[in-house]
């Protein structure tokens, strides 16, 4: 006798609960949000620590709350917790761990944490850096990261994205829509960020005109 699903509606998530830039994954059999944390009444964006749900794929109406995944603290330049952590991503690594990339409101790098299981905890790695050991964010030239997000391809390639971008054609920004591939180790930059979609300042002739890049670089 099939067990009778109960009825879901939306939101589906708690009406206390706030995960903004929402980014779903299934790891085996059960399908994981990640997102930024937003806070009631908050004064800011995302001020509090990363949350997981979870549901199973064949049940996507009971969802269970995983508890804080990473606090915004664990980060050596946030231990006062003063900077709020941004759109998130998660990927499985090649070595079979899971991969957490994020960044800080005012700071320019993307962070990496490591957990040997999808809904966490997780442990801060570092910060994504080139084979000289140069972060990016801070070399010559680098743009300002911003939401990243991590995809594995079916050749094996990693690729990491990063952007944001001014609204009007008068705003200077040192910031734009980049891709950029990652080795083996989730972490390593094996080539140098290009530029992916075209913002207001040059989307001319490009067919973008209207629908430029703004910022949050999921490709989901």
């Amino acid at each position: 006798m099939m067990r009778q699903k109960r009825q879901v509606y939306n939101p589906f998530l708690p009406l206390n609960e706030y995960i903004p830039d929402g980014e779903p994954h299934v790891f085996e059999g059960r399908i994981y949000l990640f997102g930024s944390h937003d806070r009631f009444n908050g004064d800011r964006y995302c001020m509090d620590d990363y949350v997981c749900y979870s549901a199973d794929i064949h049940d996507i109406t009971d969802w269970k709350m995983e508890g804080v995944i990473y606090r915004k603290d664990q980060d050596p330049r946030n231990m006062t917790g003063s900077h709020c952590l941004w759109a998130p991503d998660v990927a499985k690594g090649p070595d079979g761990k899971y991969y957490l990339y994020y960044c800080f409101d005012t700071l320019p790098e993307i962070g990496v944490a490591v957990s040997s299981q999808p809904y966490g905890p997780y442990d801060y790695l570092g910060l994504v850096h080139d084979s000289n050991g140069t972060v990016l964010g801070r070399g010559a030239g680098d743009l300002i990261q911003f939401d990243p997000g991590i995809f594995i391809d079916h050749d094996d390639e990693i690729y990491l994205y990063s952007g944001n971008a001014p609204r009007h054609q008068n705003e200077e920004m040192n910031k734009g829509s980049q891709v950029m591939r990652l080795y083996p180790d989730m972490i390593t930059l094996k080539d140098k960020p290009r530029p992916l979609i075209p913002d207001v300042r040059n989307s001319r002739g490009t067919g973008f005109e209207g629908h430029e890049f703004f910022e949050a670089s999921s490709i989901r």
